[in-house]
Order: structure tokens, then C-alpha cells, then sequence
């Protein structure tokens, strides 16, 4: 249910409640109410438009819907699901948005707290491989870390100049653990920086399109972030040199790595033809980045090129 309420074209009001009822992620249905409220002002001052604005609002996603996307050395098995209860985020948004001619200006500062949060406990187990000889594996179980607070800001720009628009996207996060759930027996402690988190990300578009002819190009980079060094663990796996201890619990720490950041670039073409038709040309990752991302051991697709024939109907 929601409801909305204007004033004058000028303020502006919503607020509402969703919910919600999960049933198969745990042996008993789980069920939420997630309040929303948001508030905005808008002023026109001469030839530019302001807009203040403000939220808060609740969100949550099911534990079992985190299977498909948990992943850590992209080894070993899950223990199940049945003690873990859905994540779940509330915070506040406060911003402003310029917007004069073509052009506008986007800032929004959040400060958000998940509750919940799952994460991939490692452990190690010995097993006998077919020649008889034991080898090393990991074994998971997903676990509620706690309590994480997402701060941050974002900004957005835009322009458009005759047949050419232009966007930049930059995000500040500073994403941390503020209360470790009782049972939880990873490596977080409180004040750690949550894992696999760029601290900052900036992104540039532009498209041009004139007469028949459409061009496209978006450039990403993400930054500073801390990982496992999956490269040393592999080789204490592989090797045995190392107790088993020290890839569990707070010895994990001792694998952790920062993470400089990885420039990721695309582009595209498109030339219409008559009758739907159209001629495509595409690349991606043209800047041939294939390691460093998510980790310093997986290797991602090089330079990819596509080239074809467009239509619709």
C-alpha cells in the first residue's frame, strides 16, 4: 500500500508499507512489513530547476536466494540453509538534483545498515583422491556475519550537445562490519571493511547518433577494494605445507589483499538499414583485462569483438 501527496507543485510526499512472505528458505515461512517514506521540495529558480529531496525505506532478500551468487576459491560445498535468516537493509537517502537546459547534476548521500548479511565460512577438509593420495578441499557453510553500515555518496552528470550525450557516474562507499552475529566463526571482526567492496567507482557514457549512425562507449573503472590473495591459498591447498588451520577462522585475515582496481572499457556501432534492418559492431573488455578482477587467480574473458545483422519484427 502507498500513498502520495502534493502541495502547491512544490512539496511533495509518499509513504507506504510492502509485505512480504518467504516461504523455502527456512523450515518456517518468514514474514516482513518494509515501511517506506520519501519527501521531496522542488523550486524553479529562473532557467534551472532544483530539487531537494530525502527517503527512508527497508528492503530484505532471502537466504536461498544467495546460493545462486556465493561463491569463494569457486570450490567446495554449502552446508544448508536452514538456520539463516533473510538479509535485511534499512537506511536513509538525502540528495539534490540540479537539472538547467540539457544538462543536470545528481548528489545523493546514504547511509544505510544491513542486518543479516551472509557470508561463505571456510573450512578445510582432507579427502583421498584416486590415486590414493590425500588432497586439501574447502567446505562452506553460509553463516549471518551481523550487522554492516554502508556509507557513501554519489554523483551523477549529464549534458547532451546536438547529436552527442555524455554521463559520468562517480560512487564513494565506505562499507564496514559494525556488530559480528553471535555463532559466526569467520574471519570479520567489527571495523573490518566488508570483502570484495570498491571504495570508489566511476563510470563515463557517450552516444552519439546522427542520421543512420549510432556510436557508443562506456568506460568503467572500480577501485580499492580488499580480497582473498586466492593464489597463495591455492598454493597452501596444492602444497600442505601450511596447518589446515591457518585458511579458517581469523587466520583467514593473513590472506587478505588489496586490490588496486581494474579499468574495464566498451564500445559499439550500429548502421540502420531499411525495412528493421541493421548492421551492429560491438566490443568489450577493448582494453583486453583478463586478471586482477575479482582476484589475482581468476581469469576473465579478453577482448571480445561481435559483428552482425540487427532486426526486429
Amino acid at each position: 500500500a502507498q500513498a502520495q501527496m502534493a502541495w502547491h507543485d512544490r512539496w511533495f510526499a509518499s509513504a507506504g508499507v510492502r509485505a512480504e512472505r518467504i516461504d523455502g528458505a527456512t523450515p518456517n515461512a518468514q514474514r516482513s512489513l518494509l515501511p517506506m517514506l520519501g519527501a521531496a521540495h522542488v523550486r524553479d529558480l529562473g532557467d534551472v530547476v532544483l530539487k531537494l529531496r530525502g527517503a527512508f525505506g527497508t528492503g530484505i532478500r532471502p537466504a536461498r536466494s544467495l546460493v545462486r551468487t556465493s561463491s569463494w576459491m569457486g570450490q567446495g560445498q554449502f552446508a544448508a540453509l536452514t538456520a539463516l535468516d533473510p538479509e535485511r537493509q534499512s537506511g536513509t537517502e538525502f540528495g539534490a538534483d540540479v537539472v538547467f537546459g540539457r544538462s543536470a547534476l545528481h548528489m545523493t548521500r546514504f547511509d544505510q545498515r544491513a542486518t543479516g548479511l551472509i557470508q561463505p565460512v571456510a573450512s578445510v577438509v582432507t579427502t583421498v583422491s584416486g590415486g590414493g593420495r590425500p588432497a586439501r578441499a574447502m567446505n562452506f557453510q553460509l553463516q549471518n556475519v551481523g550487522a554492516i553500515t554502508n556509507r557513501g555518496w554519489e554523483f551523477e552528470a549529464t549534458t547532451r550537445v546536438s547529436s552527442l550525450s555524455v554521463a559520468a557516474t562517480v560512487a564513494l562507499v565506505d562499507s564496514r562490519v559494525a556488530r559480528v552475529a553471535s555463532g559466526y566463526r569467520g574471519e570479520l571482526r567489527v571495523g573490518d571493511r566488508m570483502l570484495d567492496v570498491p571504495s570508489n567507482t566511476i563510470s563515463v557514457s557517450a552516444a552519439w547518433a546522427r542520421g543512420r549512425w549510432t556510436f557508443t562507449s562506456t568506460a568503467i573503472r572500480a577501485a580499492d577494494w580488499i580480497g582473498y590473495d586466492r593464489s597463495a591459498v591455492g598454493t597452501v591447498l596444492s602444497t600442505g605445507d601450511e596447518p589446515v588451520r591457518s585458511l579458517e577462522g581469523t587466520s583467514l585475515r593473513s590472506f587478505w589483499l588489496r586490490y588496486p582496481g581494474v579499468t574495464r572499457w566498451r564500445a559499439g556501432a550500429q548502421y540502420r538499414l531499411r525495412d528493421g534492418f541493421a548492421l551492429v559492431a560491438g566490443g568489450e573488455n577493448l582494453l583486453n583485462v583478463q586478471t586482477g578482477v575479482p582476484d589475482n587467480a581468476t581469469v576473465i574473458a579478453g577482448r571480445t569483438l561481435t559483428f552482425g545483422i540487427r532486426t526486429v519484427f
